[in-house]
């Protein structure tokens, strides 16, 4: 039972990061700038708004479903291993 669980999460969880990786090509592909580090993710229901600035997220970093980075044409930078959690906001006003 507690491997058919975690099969279940595996996939759950692969699934989510392949669409996440999907939605990250097309927002670059659309000229908006947005990096994120090998083993990073982002939750489905988070909202990653670069507009024109710039957001980079760091190895190993998570940001949390409802967290917002809005870079307001400023620039957002997380280091690795970050743990932004739900509901979180984080702006970046600026030059």
């Amino acid at each position: 039972m507690v491997s058919d669980m975690v099969s279940r999460y595996g996939i759950r969880k692969t699934l989510c990061n392949a669409l996440m990786r999907v939605r990250l090509f097309l927002l670059n592909a659309t000229g908006r700038s947005i990096s994120v580090g090998e083993g990073g993710y982002i939750c489905l229901g988070a909202k990653i708004i670069p507009g024109n600035g710039k957001i980079s997220i760091g190895k190993n970093s998570y940001i949390g479903s409802g967290a917002v980075l809005n870079a307001f044409g400023g620039y957002i930078e997380l280091g690795d291993n970050v743990s932004v959690n739900h509901y979180s906001v984080l702006y970046g006003h600026g030059g």
